[in-house]
């Protein structure tokens, strides 16, 4: 995802060719082929510096995320993935978080960390 700061406003699905297109607040769009490799890639940039937190929304994904990286039970994994992200509002919600929750993220663990 190459506009990370800005906003998805819509999300389209092409069944045929299993590809979101994603319209940003800037008028700019990009498309992802649902596949292992954009799944990996989505892992890479959001969790790998900001690794899963226990109170992250949407786990499940995070975990299918995770799993498509490092290649455990790959049918299943991308079959499961396709069809969340088939689901453009699921996919629009889930992507939009991914923008926030670096922040979001800090500030929680701000509140779990002790004060010395």
């Amino acid at each position: 995802m190459e506009n990370k700061t800005n906003v998805i406003n819509e999300v389209s699905y092409n069944i045929q060719e299993k590809k979101l297109t994603l319209l940003y607040d800037n008028n700019t769009t990009e498309e992802l082929n649902l596949n292992q490799e954009t799944y990996t890639k989505l892992f890479e940039n959001w969790f790998t510096e900001v690794p899963m937190f226990i109170s992250d929304k949407h786990k499940d994904i995070i975990r299918l995320l995770n799993f498509a990286k490092i290649n455990k039970e790959p049918e299943i994994t991308i079959n499961r993935l396709n069809s969340y992200f088939s689901d453009i509002e699921k996919a629009k919600v889930f992507l939009n978080y991914l923008k926030q929750r670096g922040e979001k993220i800090k500030q929680e663990k701000e509140k779990w960390s002790v004060k010395k």
